[in-house]
């Protein structure tokens, strides 16, 4: 995964929620516990995410680059 599109989508940064970036990245980061979906129902067209306690984690380690 580029890195700097992950960082951009735990920083809330990523303008594009099409659903080659969901099927790509979102996807994977859920699975690796960086993000979570608000709404269990991940077809719901206002799907909102959030950064996990392990997301800001990752987010504040690699903060400076």
């Amino acid at each position: 995964m580029d890195s700097c599109l992950q960082d951009k989508i735990l920083a809330g940064r990523v303008k594009s929620w099409n659903s080659k970036n969901v099927r790509l990245y979102i996807t994977k980061l859920i699975e690796m516990g960086l993000i979570a979906r608000e709404n269990p129902n991940s077809n719901d067209r206002n799907q909102k995410y959030m950064t996990t306690e392990v997301g800001k984690l990752y987010i504040e380690e690699n903060d400076n680059r």
